[in-house]
């Protein structure tokens, strides 16, 4: 999304190799090769370029590679424009990310008994949208279209870079039989590791076996999601808007201390933030986390986000629960600073 708003107002751009990081293109060469990519053009992607990716590492797969710089207040005008076009279809839309939705179109297909008919009009409804999208924002718009929210995310992952597919109920476990198993949701690395030392590599090598065969081995409510899904079975519910459950603060850029009694302070301020925000959402709580990024020792400067970067760490976590519902800034920090004094963690290892 990034890329694609920098290309937009950069048309002598247009089909070359643009990322999105701090840089300042030197010529020479001589500026760190250590700025983290957040978003890459297709073009970019074709090397192997991707978003996480450090810029020297871009600059490896491919040398002539544009960085351009960050400009939030054009995203946000995008991502303004996006949505605005969303909603003059329908109300019913379940915000993912600025660029990333799903719209439930049903009501307006209700009308149409013949499923020809339904699928004619979804399709119209998509290139439409693509179409306004488009002509609002100066950018491209890729849209997928399933009976579920995962086969709409599957579909939408054919359509781009720039276009719409649609997979129909009746073929959508067949049309996922084929594909890798880690297309599912919920099957990140470590699961996707576990099933490959079974012998999973397909959906289809899911399905092969029952639900209480997968439950056994990745657990009930793992075992039956994959399970469902592989089968094109998506039952979770629609929520366009999911209930708060925690109010936070965090800050992982630019932390440097050489005193404890730095972090002391800087807990408190967190802590104080934290309570603000509380009371901006007129919420209270009663149970309070602290999530610590320690840096490893010796860990190379290479691996930070710029100079000041946290690198690479180790992530520590503690909670503690208070007898009563509370958004007093003085009892959080009491109870954070609790948590910090137990870590024992050296302030300049604190990242």
């Amino acid at each position: 999304f990034f890329a694609a708003v920098a290309v937009r107002d950069r048309p002598h751009l247009k089909g070359k190799p643009v990322v999105v990081c701090w840089s300042t293109n030197d010529p020479r060469g001589r500026e760190p090769s250590s700025s983290e990519i957040s978003s890459a053009t297709y073009e970019a992607r074709k090397f192997g370029i991707r978003a996480g990716m450090r810029l020297g590492k871009a600059r490896e797969l491919c040398p002539s590679v544009i960085a351009a710089p960050y400009e939030f207040h054009k995203y946000t005008k995008a991502a303004e424009d996006l949505y605005s076009c969303v909603f003059s279809l329908t109300p019913h839309v379940q915000g993912v990310s600025c660029d990333e939705c799903y719209l439930d179109v049903s009501n307006l297909i209700m009308d149409l008994d013949d499923e020809t008919n339904a699928d004619t009009r979804v399709d119209s409804l998509a290139e439409n949208l693509r179409k306004n999208i488009h002509s609002k924002t100066g950018c491209t718009a890729s849209v997928g279209c399933g009976h579920n929210r995962l086969m709409a995310r599957i579909a939408t992952k054919r359509a781009k870079p720039n276009g719409y597919f649609r997979i129909s109920p009746n073929k959508a476990e067949p049309f996922l039989a084929p594909l890798p198993v880690s297309e599912l949701p919920g099957v990140g690395y470590r699961t996707s590791k576990k099933l490959k030392g079974l012998g999973v590599i397909t959906c289809s090598d899911i399905t092969k076996k029952s639900m209480s065969h997968w439950q056994s081995i990745l657990g009930k409510k793992l075992g039956q999601a994959i399970h469902e899904h592989a089968k094109g079975i998506d039952l979770r519910i629609w929520d366009a808007r999911p209930l708060r459950k925690s109010v936070g603060a965090q800050l992982s850029w630019g932390v440097r201390f050489e005193e404890g009694e730095e972090v002391l302070v800087f807990l408190r301020k967190l802590s104080n933030e934290v309570s603000t925000r509380m009371k901006r959402y007129g919420v209270r709580g009663r149970n309070v986390s602290l999530k610590l990024w320690r840096a490893v020792k010796n860990a190379p400067n290479n691996m930070r986000k710029g100079f000041v970067g946290h690198g690479v760490c180790d992530i520590l976590n503690r909670s503690l629960a208070l007898p009563d519902f509370t958004h007093d800034p003085n009892l959080i920090a009491q109870k954070v600073l609790s948590m910090w004094e137990g870590l024992r963690v050296h302030a300049k290892e604190v990242r």
